[in-house]
């Protein structure tokens, strides 16, 4: 499973990271090791989180994607929603690139800080 995985972030990666844009695609429909508040995809996991924080249920096409900058090893991918702003730290490894869950985190309307493992816990 791990191995058709990592073949699929391959093939994404090739298609195409050239450009913000396809960047946050693939990083978009990158799938999570674990389901996390019943999602599969850093896509579906962040309008949950989006949906958590704001009180509404936040349609996907609502959601505002940028790449915020760049890292040492990757970048910062944002999605936001009206004043909420999930933070999504990606990280490149050689040909592959990665998002590890608990490093996700949202900065809400009312400038809060608060991370995936503190979502997870309400």
């Amino acid at each position: 499973m791990k191995k058709y995985f990592l073949l699929f972030l391959t093939a994404l990666f090739f298609i195409g990271c050239g450009t913000n844009s396809d960047y946050i695609e693939t990083t978009k429909s990158i799938i999570l090791p674990n389901k996390l508040l019943n999602s599969n995809s850093v896509e579906d996991l962040t309008k949950e989180i989006l949906t958590a924080v704001s009180g509404e249920d936040v349609n996907k096409e609502k959601i505002k994607w940028e790449v915020q900058g760049n890292t040492k090893n990757g970048k910062v991918i944002t999605a936001a929603f009206k004043n909420h702003v999930v933070h999504i730290p990606v990280e490149n490894d050689g040909d592959y690139i990665e998002v590890t869950p608990v490093n996700i985190y949202v900065i809400t309307d009312g400038k809060e800080k608060i991370s995936l493992s503190d979502i997870l816990e309400y």
